[in-house]
């Protein structure tokens, strides 16, 4: 071998152990560096025509555990998933509190109704009904402030995921920028595993965020979508879009989060976009939108339809019980109702007006059945015209002749006594009066004890022949969406004259309506239910704008029928005493007309020390009541305590579901975590024996130079 080939030999293999060295020395020292990979130096033989010719480096490889990186990527996006819906689960705990605490919703309805049981023992102390109204209102301060905290927690959310998808474009921005520069090193054969270092930092950055899949490409770059194949990285750019709400309530509507091709040179957002939310299937961003929109808005809905069962029972029996002396004036709620609609009641109730003392003043028996009245046991006499609303109450109004005066206006009934006189009413036992299974006076809300935002009860007592009474041409667009933001249906109604019959075709119509979608339908105490079809399972129906309003009422469609989750929502919302009450014990009715077919003007109907409204209020404690399905809860029939047992069992439930999911999920990242850095990570006593090896080799390395040097001095010396 010339001695030539030997210096070759001597200084391809110096120059490939210092690479070695620089290598290991920087593994080494980037041993606690979160995200390195270590490198290794893979030599080969280099031939010269067929001979040796020394030693090179073919590569300096990055070592990657690609199927634990690609399983290292999905845990981390379903632990980021259950740790933000277990934050949020977190603290509605510390809301909702146990159900043995005085302040969680079992605790407030039992104290209520320790209240009343006081109360029933001397209906006449001041001091008991004032403790009862203080109960009542701390209930209904309570529960509103359940539901507003609940909207707060929402815009929480909402921000957040505003500042998520900022995270995430920052994310893919990185990905696309380094895309270029790794496939330029790799034609120029430059080192690139620094570059693509800082690229898997950003994909684990990314991960937090949202689940995707990623596919390197043979040029080197690294193409990134959803599972199910949206793009956010191929030769171009993609941005997400989204801006958060100003405030948020029951109502809200938000924006689309949407991805776009992205101009980097321009920065701007392509204007086609697509909704991305559907495609997300975990990460922070589906945490945070599973809570906003599902977790939370369906225990808003619980809360308000337990608010609503408590309002509607006390209502019920307050309106059927009076105060002594009993008030002057009654004025009910907006019940959607015009004076043209048939009036719709059955049975039979009684009107009487009192004086001071409790004195029979005046009795009027009203038979919803027959259409007629009688007043002081006198000859029935018809309420006259075509039995509408306004008939009746015009019939009202000239049975109480100089005692008083009955109007209804916008929907709203009142009824005032004249000077002192006060007015009560009393169902009758036998054949109650009843629209929409409420009395007459409950059902206009004459006497309540608790309001809310938005109506007790959506039993309108309307039937499919009844005109609509909106206006031709007003519209309500409904949405019907799923439980990942998709939607199914985006419909607008446009309102045509016609009856409740013709609007629940005009939904149910398929191809131009909602049909195959929703399906639309009138109970029998005319409320109206909008049910997804078994096609769209987890779906629910959304009013998105409503421009219609009832006649003169104000109330829009879905105010009058309660249609969208929204609504149920509203009634937990401002849920409060009545005015009249507030500061006002003696306005407390706790006490029962005392009549019979023979009590006649002159008797005495109220007395003070009567506890029969009280002992009625008592008994609810364990009646059974109906509620409605609310927030995935189906419907039942319990009592008002085991319901509000029943909503904070269900989130203490879904908290610890969501810690278990979050504790398997961290506890499988973190063994992934493991196994990888076990293949890529640094070992010290490996690269310290590395190292060693190296500086053998390179001393070799010398050691062949110097020897060569000293042949070349032997031979110039001989010559």
């Amino acid at each position: 071998m010339a001695i030539g080939s030997v210096l070759n030999n001597a200084l391809t293999a110096l120059q490939t152990s210092q690479t070695a060295l620089n290598v290991t020395s920087n593994n080494i020292a980037n041993v606690n560096t979160p995200g390195f990979q270590r490198r290794v130096v893979i030599q080969e033989a280099i031939q010269i025509g067929g001979n040796g010719g020394g030693v090179g480096i073919a590569e300096v490889r990055r070592i990657a555990a690609t199927f634990l990186t690609r399983e290292g990527l999905s845990s981390t996006a379903a632990a980021g998933q259950f740790e933000t819906e277990f934050r949020f689960h977190d603290r509605l705990q510390v809301l909702f509190g146990s159900p043995d605490e005085n302040s969680s919703l079992p605790g407030r309805i039992n104290s209520v109704f320790s209240a009343i049981a006081d109360l029933t023992v001397d209906p006449s102390s001041s001091i008991r009904r004032s403790a009862l109204l203080n109960q009542l209102g701390d209930f209904g301060a309570s529960v509103s402030r359940l539901s507003e905290d609940i909207q707060e927690f929402r815009f929480d959310a909402d921000q957040e995921i505003e500042a998520a998808v900022a995270t995430i474009n920052r994310s893919l921005e990185t990905v696309f920028s380094l895309n270029p520069q790794i496939e330029q090193g790799l034609i120029t054969g430059q080192d690139i595993s620094a570059l693509q270092d800082q690229r898997d930092a950003a994909l684990d950055d990314l991960a937090q965020y949202i689940d995707f899949r990623r596919d390197e490409q043979p040029g080197g770059r690294m193409f990134v979508s959803t599972i199910d194949g949206i793009p956010l990285i191929n030769d171009r750019l993609f941005q997400f879009d989204y801006g958060a709400a100003g405030t948020v309530s029951a109502s809200t509507v938000f924006d689309t989060i949407t991805v776009h091709p992205y101009d980097p040179t321009t920065g701007q957002l392509s204007p086609q976009g697509t909704a991305i939310a559907p495609h997300i299937n975990s990460g922070e961003l589906r945490g945070l939108l599973n809570v906003r929109d599902q977790v939370l808005p369906d225990l808003a809905a619980r809360i308000g339809e337990f608010s609503a069962g408590v309002a509607d029972q006390l209502n019920g029996i307050h309106n059927n019980s009076s105060s002594v002396p009993a008030p002057s004036s009654l004025t009910g709620v907006n019940t959607g109702l015009l004076a043209a609609d048939a009036h719709g009641f059955s049975g039979r109730t009684t009107l009487a007006v009192t004086d001071t003392a409790g004195v029979l003043v005046s009795r009027i028996d009203i038979d919803f059945d027959a259409g007629t009245y009688s007043v002081d046991g006198g000859g029935a006499v018809a309420f006259g015209g075509t039995g509408s609303v306004g008939d009746m109450i015009s019939a009202i109004n000239t049975a109480l002749g100089a005692n008083g005066t009955a109007s209804f206006t916008n929907g709203v009934l009142s009824i005032n006594g004249t000077g002192t006189n006060g007015i009560s009413f009393l169902n009758d036992a036998a054949a109650p009066s009843s629209r929409g299974g409420r009395s007459f006076s409950h059902f206009f809300g004459l006497n309540d004890v608790l309001r809310a935002e938005s109506p007790t009860h959506f039993d309108t007592g309307l039937t499919a022949t009844d005109s609509h009474g909106f206006g031709a041409g007003e519209t309500v667009n409904i949405v019907l969406r799923g439980p990942n933001g998709e939607t199914a249906i985006d419909y607008t109604l446009t309102i045509a004259p016609g009856t409740v019959g013709d609007l629940l075709t005009t939904l149910n119509a398929a191809g131009t309506g909602m049909g195959g979608f929703v399906t639309f339908g009138l109970d029998s105490n005319g409320r109206m239910t909008a049910t997804p079809t078994a096609a769209f399972p987890g779906y629910q129906v959304e009013v998105v704008s409503d421009s219609t309003t009832r006649g003169s009422t104000g109330r829009s469609f879905s105010e009058v029928f309660g249609i969208g989750e929204q609504a149920q929502v509203e009634q937990a919302k401002n849920l409060g005493l009545v005015p009249s009450l507030a500061g006002n014990p003696s306005a407390l009715a706790v006490a029962q007309l005392e009549l019979s077919p023979a009590t006649v003007a002159g008797d005495v109907v109220l007395t003070i020390g009567d506890n029969r409204g009280a002992l009625a209020m008592e008994a609810l404690q364990d009646n059974a009541v109906t509620f409605g399905a609310a927030g995935g809860l189906a419907a039942r029939t319990t009592t008002l305590e085991n319901f509000a047992t029943t909503i904070i069992t269900e989130a203490s439930t879904n908290a610890a579901r969501a810690e278990t999911l979050r504790d398997s999920n961290q506890r499988l990242k973190l063994e992934i975590d493991e196994r990888i850095a076990s293949i890529e990570g640094v070992n010290l006593d490996e690269e310290l024996a590395n190292l060693v090896i190296y500086q053998q080799s390179y001393n070799a390395a010398a050691r062949i130079i110097t020897a060569a040097d000293e042949l070349f001095d032997a031979l110039i010396n001989a010559v």
